[in-house]
């Protein structure tokens, strides 16, 4: 899971976009830079656009939608209620265009799924995608057989869904404990009803669990969620956490628990609302790890995101107290793009780091003892903007509307301001601020501007300068000039001003009202801004560019910042470029759109998760002498991350101090460089004489060669997935490649991220981490003069085998050829295992290998090989031997015929395989045995089915009393229910099943003496293997009988009938030892027939004229047929065979007659003794891979049984009857009972 959610996460970065230059962003403070058509996840520009796009349509016209309902209800209002009673009043205000599709949806989800309006098509999120998970309503049925569950009344216990099972509750779950609904590992299970049982966890989730109905459980946890759960209904649990998050949980619906934390995320954990969380008290959604908000969060305490870990609000956060957006540890991120309405508080509480891209409305727009960002709006009460708290740092690009202070810093902290504030009364900077933006006062008051370096403008509300507040600012009219002297500040107003010289210490400023190009660089070289800012505020309607540079830019330390309200971004550009680079030094911003095309540099950059996308190429170096001299670089050295990085090429041009810089450069998890696997390098460090120490995180999107420099380079891939093109570490003499791939857990199996495949060329030392280790010598290429191989963990190396009489390759073979000297050192040994061309043709294998053993490098082997005689010196080649172990080695010598084919037939299965390689020897000797056990229940329940099955039908058909007499027609229908075991004795594999039928009986009386009968029945079979597995199928009896009776008063029964079982096999986990999660024979079919004949004789003795007994004498024989078996893996079979059961039986019956309402009623008791031969015409054997094998723990059903029944029998004198029996077996192979009810009429 963890890797699709990467995978997921990327799916922006995989689309490469050719056009012109677009949003821009270079922020090495937070470490932003952008020059591509196509805005990069996470960059500035990417969350510009993102809080353009979900505050569009926020000015209070937007309502959620009315819905009238038998249970829910939406009034105009807002107001939600369930049953009449009021849940939570939706704000109607400020709710943005996406925020309104995400919470109709909610509605429309309420009004059909709990007020039943079935007619409703739930529509796609504001993002245009298919709710997560969603179906429009599942109708499953009860299926046993599929481990389908469904509860359509009262249920008063938890519902359970154990692994691969599925539970369905359209009833009511209503008891006094823990867990209305308990879904394992592998489980799903679905809520259409209502869940209130009064302990904790309505849902308590391990697989993957769906809420469509209403969770109302008594105290903590209505969802508690460690796989993936959902909310499409209503949570409204009494106590905290309406959804209790370490896996993955959604909410479509309503979050209204009782108290703290709608949804509460823990630090492995990811929340999604995109509904309405209403919480009564504090915490709407409680972040340690990754919590997201699409829709409304309205919880009645305080604190609408509680954020220790990452928290995202693109929707609307409101308010009435409290905290907006909580950031409240020092390692927490706060993020909003959408809206936060606190009027009577904290917009942004930030003691870890917040950012605001979109619109914050509090008292206090962001309180900092952080660090806090501010893109966006802010709209402040009489309290602050921004307060900045003792060591807390603010940074404003964006728009302040203060009624009181703009921003306040006390204390210790610090504070900036380069965008916009605006100012009604009061101070507009209380403490020590510095402006490099610009300053509006909106009314006549002109409050003091702090205790900081002002170089920005102070202007009114007509955007002139406010005399006394602009001391040595220069206004510039549409023929004024820039002189180019150190440390100015320039102010215009809707005029362009050319210049064609560079800035140091220059701050320019700009109001745009109109469509115009506020500076313009018309210079014959580069321009650059060093230590500078530029800053505009476009407004009014006004729209166009604030810099246009016909040449390259360099910025050192320097920030160029287009201010705009949100809505108007799309319209302004901060940098226009025509073709020149952009070089970034030191620490240097652009904040807004950037036109043209070019390239970008970073020099001896020390910023920090960078973010960068551009239709170019990406160059980072160290500065000439020239720069440092020039831009007063002191530490000309690289030390550079990035977040997200998007570029056709990086280049790495480290020339300047070749042996004292280490470079270090880290390409994060978002990054995608070239656009499809060359030959041509797209990370290009050929040029460089420093060392280089590159990380890439993830190198899947690296669509090219790597080539680092001509010294000692290391470089590190923290993730070691598919990579096909060209490492080459050139020229240095300790050059290194690092590789890990991620825990495996528990269970090991071969897979791409624990495969080495790559070619690595020029290298001497490759590190291998994280576990177990796979080589693909196929595409493995590893060139060098001399190279350590170093495994941290432990190397498989795969045996294939070459032919009969040829030995053996590995996947080590070829791997160093091209290596003069190469060792292989593996920290937990070297482990032989099967390949997947390997069957066991010889007893043992002998060879060298092509390469050195490093010291103590231990050799194993699979749990079929023995090692022990492998040799290992130090500095040498190792002298492998390996033997395949014996049958009676690994305690299998009675299954020495099955040990012996399998391993000769390893080939054939890759699940086989994996289970001799990964599996211990328990584990492997239960799969074994295993098959010998699946071929029993083939062989021994097959028959033995087919016989319960006879003899239920007949049992039937000889246990209805009544006979017609002559010219009579007796008509009987009966329906039959046999629950039967057979235990199947020390070894093999016993069951037990439940046989169905119905059964029609036609009865004519030739005579009073003598009577025919027609029979047919039809039904279903349903066996449970012992030890896993299931036989289901369809059971059919065709049958026909004479009764008779002697002038001595005998009683004769004939009967014959004809019986068809057609079975099919499903073999399940065996987990008596181990947990084996493999069967060599998966599933086939056991299908027979049966030809039975039988005679019983009884003799009636009265007893009293309404008493008798009847003692019995009976032989039956029955002939079965069972087919040919074979699995549908084609690699087992059983001949068709013929088994024969030769059955004596005795015993009475105690029959009571009563006289009853116009009819004859007969009670009836009685026991039956019954011994039993069986013959087969063949001995028990089998194929297996084309060799045949006998049965080891072949069992024969009972050789006797005892059974008991009662019953009753009634007949009215109009000829309609009715009948019912039960009938109980004991044999030494397991216990049975049969019931049966019917029918019948006399005409």
């Amino acid at each position: 899971m963890k890797r699709e959610l990467e995978k997921s996460l990327k799916r922006y970065l995989k689309r490469k976009v050719r056009i012109t230059l677009g949003f821009v962003t270079a922020f090495a403070i937070m470490g932003n830079v952008g020059l591509a058509s196509e805005a990069i996840e996470g960059s500035l520009d990417w969350s510009m656009e993102k809080a353009k796009e979900w505050t569009e349509g926020y000015d209070g016209s937007n309502k959620i939608k009315e819905i009238t309902g038998d249970r829910v209800s939406i009034s105009e209002a807002g107001e939600i209620k369930l049953d009449g009673t009021v849940l939570v009043t939706v704000p109607q205000t400020n709710i943005s265009n996406k925020v309104l599709t995400n919470i109709n949806n909610t509605a429309d989800l309420l009004d059909k799924h709990i007020n039943g309006n079935t007619e409703l098509v739930i529509g796609n999120d504001a993002d245009g995608k298919e709710l997560a998970g969603y179906n429009e309503g599942l109708e499953l049925k009860n299926n046993e057989e599929e481990k389908i569950y469904v509860n359509e009344g009262k249920l008063n216990k938890t519902q359970s869904a154990m692994a691969g099972a599925i539970i369905i509750n359209h009833g009511e779950i209503s008891f006094n404990e823990d867990k209305g609904q308990n879904i394992e590992k592998n489980g799903i299970g679905y809520n259409y009803g209502i869940i209130s049982n009064t302990g904790s966890h309505g849902q308590n989730i391990l697989g993957i669990g769906y809420n469509y109905g209403i969770i109302s459980n008594g105290k903590v946890s209505g969802q508690t969620i460690s796989g993936i759960g959902y909310n499409y209904g209503l949570i409204n649990n009494k106590g905290n956490y309406g959804q209790y998050i370490s896996g993955v949980g959604y909410n479509y619906g309503i979050i209204s628990n009782g108290e703290n934390s709608g949804q509460y995320i823990l630090n492995n954990g990811i929340g999604y609302n995109y509904g309405l969380i209403n919480n009564k008290k504090d915490n709407g959604q409680y972040i340690f790890g990754i919590g997201y908000n699409y829709g409304i969060i309205s919880n009645g305490g305080d604190n609408g995101q509680n954020i220790s870990g990452v928290g995202y609000n693109y929707g609307v956060i409101s308010k009435a107290s409290g905290d907006g957006q909580y950031v409240s540890s020092a390692n927490g991120t706060g993020y909003n793009y959408g809206i936060i309405l606190a009027l009577k508080g904290i917009g942004q509480e930030i003691k870890g780091t917040g950012y605001n891209y979109g619109i914050i409305s509090g008292n206090y727009g962001q309180h900092i003892s952080g660090v806090g960002y501010n893109y966006g709006v802010i709209n402040s009460g009489t309290a602050s903007g921004q307060y900045i708290l003792n060591n807390g740092v603010g940074y404003n690009f964006g728009i302040i509307n203060a009624e009181g202070v703009a921003i306040s810093n006390y204390g210790t902290g610090t504070a900036y301001n380069y965008g916009v504030v605006k100012n009604t009364t009061g101070a507009v900077f209380n403490g020590k601020v510095d402006n490099y933006g610009i300053v509006i006062y909106t009314t006549a008051n002109q409050g003091a501007l702090g205790t900081g370096t002002n170089k920005g403008v102070v202007l009114d509300s007509t955007y002139t300068l406010v005399s006394g507040k602009n001391d040595g600012v220069i206004e510039l009219s549409s023929t004024g000039n820039i002189s180019g002297d150190n440390d100015k500040t320039y102010y215009t107003k809707d005029n362009t001003i050319d210049f064609s010289q560079d800035l140091t210490g220059n701050v320019l400023t700009a109001v745009i009202t109109g469509d115009d190009v506020a500076y313009n660089y018309n210079g014959s070289d580069e321009l650059v801004l060093n230590d500078s800012v530029v800053t505009g505020y476009f407004t009014d309607g006004g729209k166009g560019t604030l810099l246009n540079v016909s040449n390259d830019l360099v910025l050192v330390n320097s920030t160029i910042n287009a201010v705009t309200d949100i809505e108007n971004r799309d319209n302004v550009t901060a940098v226009k470029l025509d073709g020149g680079t952009l070089t970034q030094v030191g620490e240097s911003q652009i904040v807004g759109k950037i036109e043209g095309q070019g390239d970008v540099e970073y020099v001896a950059s020390q910023s920090k998760e960078q973010s960068i996308g551009i239709d170019g190429e990406l160059t980072i170096r160290n500065a000439t002498n020239e720069e440092s001299t020039q831009y007063s670089i002191t530490n000309n050295k690289t030390d550079i991350s990035f977040l997200n990085l998007e570029a056709d090429k990086l280049t790495l041009d480290f020339t300047v101090e070749d042996s004292k810089n280490v470079n270090k450069v880290v390409l994060g998890d978002n990054v995608v460089i070239g656009e499809a696997t060359t030959t041509t390098p797209v990370i290009d460090g050929s040029s460089s004489t420093e060392k280089i120490n590159l990380t890439i995180n993830d190198i899947t999107g690296i669509h090219g060669d790597i080539t680092l420099g001509n010294n000692d380079d290391t470089l590190t891939i923290a993730k070691n997935y598919a990579y096909d093109g060209v490492i080459d570490l050139d020229n240095g003499t300790n050059d290194i490649l690092n590789l890990s791939h991620s825990d495996e857990g528990t269970t090991h199996v071969k897979n791409e991220e624990n495969t080495f495949n790559y070619k690595v060329h020029n290298v001497e030392e490759i590190n291998l981490t994280g576990g177990h280790w796979h080589i693909d010598n196929t595409k493995t290429e590893i060139t060098g003069d001399k190279v350590n191989l170093n495994i941290s963990g432990e190397l498989h190396v795969e045996v294939n085998s070459l032919g009969a009489g040829k030995g053996v390759e590995t996947s080590m073979d070829g791997v160093g050829k091209d290596v003069n000297d190469f060792t292989v050192s593996a920290g937990e040994g070297i482990k032989f295992v099967v390949g997947d061309n390997f069957n066991a043709l010889e007893p043992s294998y002998s060879f060298e290998t092509e390469y050195k053993l490093g010291a103590d490098t231990e050799i194993k082997g699979a749990v079929i090989f023995d090692t022990s005689a492998s040799t290992v010196t130090e500095d040498s080649v190792g002298h492998i031997n390996i033997r395949v172990k014996e049958a009676d080695e690994l305690g299998l010598g009675d299954y020495a015929a099955i040990y012996d084919t399998v391993i000769k037939n390893l080939s054939e299965n890759d699940a086989l395989r994996n289970a001799i390689n990964y599996q211990d020897g328990g584990q492997f000797q239960d799969m074994i045995k295993n098959t010998d056990f699946q071929t029993s229940a083939f062989y021994t329940t097959g028959y033995a089915v087919t016989k319960d099955v006879t003899d239920m039908y007949m049992d039937t058909v000889e246990s209805f009393g009544r006979k017609a007499g002559a010219g009579e027609w007796l008509a009987f229908g009966k329906y039959l229910s046999s629950d039967t075991e057979f235990d199947g004795g020390s070894s093999s594999r016993g069951y037990d099943g439940d046989i169905t039928g119905t059964v029609g009986i036609l009865e004519y009386g030739v005579n009073d003496t003598t009577s025919y009968g027609v029979v047919f029945g039809k039904g279903d079979t349903e066996i449970d293997i012992t030890g896993g597995g299931k036989l289901d199928g369809d059971n059919t009896y065709i049958g026909g009988y004479v009764k008779h009776t002697t002038e001595g008063g005998i009683e004769l029964l004939g009967n014959i009938g004809f019986t068809k079982s057609d079975l099919d096999a499903k073999f399940s986990t065996h987990d008596t030892v181990g947990g084996v999660n493999y069967n060599i024979i998966s599933d086939g079919s056991s299908d027979a027939d049966a030809i039975t004949l039988s005679l019983k004789a009884k003799k009636p003795y009265s007893i009293s004229e309404t008493l008798r007994v009847e003692p019995m004498l009976g032989a039956r024989y029955t002939l079965i047929n069972q087919d040919a078996v074979e699995s549908s893996d084609r690699n087992f079979r059983i001949d068709e065979r013929d088994v024969t059961v030769l059955e004596g039986m005795a015993g009475a019956d105690l029959v009571k007659d009563f006289s009853v309402a116009n009819g004859k009623l007969s009670l009836k008791t009685g026991v039956e003794v019954s011994l039993l031969s069986v013959s087969d015409s063949d001995d028990a054997r089998y194929t297996l891979y084309g060799n045949e094998i006998a049965l080891v723990n072949e069992e024969e059903i009972a050789d006797s049984k005892v059974s008991a029944h009662v019953g009753f029998g009634y007949e009215h004198e109009n000829g309609v009857g009715v009948d019912a029996r039960y009938k109980f077996i004991w044999t030494d192979k397991g216990d049975s009972n049969r019931a049966e009810v019917g029918l019948s009429y006399r005409f």
